[in-house]
């Protein structure tokens, strides 16, 4: 088991990925942001800390608002631990334990200025999000840091949305208390990415079924342009490859 974990954390130690958030006076436009995501683990527990930044780049007239990571559990998945996981101070501790049985096992913390918890959407698909409070949206050219969770879930490849932060009181007069409408800017400009986030390993572990199943990570990491130097790719083909070899030897 310890030799593809060990390969899991050499695949995710160059994996980034990129996201969007919008704000306005006037209508908002999609614009581009970016999310980068950093894995490390501690030997000694077993536990992997996933550390997020977001970017708003210059040139942007908008503001980042909101982070969710979708982080469902499968039936088919172990059961990870919740002991030794890290909570911060704005924990939504309330609301995040009725959700608890949808998701990873997870710790969360986040910066100053920010809440965060575990949620459920209409799908019943658990995530868990990051959303700052007050006036303390990015700004463009500006990043924060500190987003972070804490698992014993193994790096994975998670779906990701990113939310604007709309300034609905400002909006054309067709949008005044137009519900329908306003939900329709909403969901326009919600960025859906991906992003590196905690999963739980197969409770029926079977070692060439897992070993598929990082060669996938690793395939689609490659598409969506997280692996950009092509000697790395092959030697990482050339590493999964021989592990897959010798698990057919055993």
């Amino acid at each position: 088991m310890k030799k593809y974990i060990s390969l899991i954390s050499l695949l995710f130690s160059i994996l980034f990925t990129f996201a969007s958030f919008v704000y306005g006076t006037e209508v908002p436009k999609y614009e581009e942001y970016i999310v980068h995501a950093e894995v490390n683990i501690d030997k000694a527990s077993g536990i992997y800390k996933y550390s997020y930044t977001l970017i708003n780049p210059i040139g942007n007239r908008n503001l980042l608002w909101n982070l969710s990571i979708y982080i469902s559990k499968s039936p088919e998945t172990q059961e990870l631990s919740w002991e030794n996981l890290t909570y911060g101070k704005w924990y939504a501790r309330h609301s995040s334990e009725a959700n608890k049985d949808k998701v990873v096992p997870v710790g969360i913390t986040g910066p100053q200025g920010w809440t965060y918890g575990i949620g459920e959407d209409e799908k019943g698909k658990g995530f868990v999000s990051f959303g700052n409070l007050d006036e303390n949206e990015i700004r463009q050219g500006s990043s924060i840091r500190g987003l972070i969770l804490t698992s014993h879930g193994l790096p994975g490849i998670r779906e990701t949305i990113l939310q604007p932060a709309i300034d609905y009181d400002n909006l054309p007069e067709e949008y005044w208390e137009n519900v329908e409408l306003s939900k329709q800017l909403r969901d326009s400009l919600i960025y859906h990415t991906k992003t590196i986030g905690p999963t739980a390993p197969p409770a029926d572990f079977k070692p060439i079924k897992f070993l598929n199943y990082i060669i996938n990570l690793k395939n689609e990491a490659y598409k969506l342009g997280w692996i950009k130097n092509k000697v790395i790719e092959k030697s990482l083909d050339t590493k999964l490859n021989n592990a897959k070899k010798k698990s057919f030897e055993i």
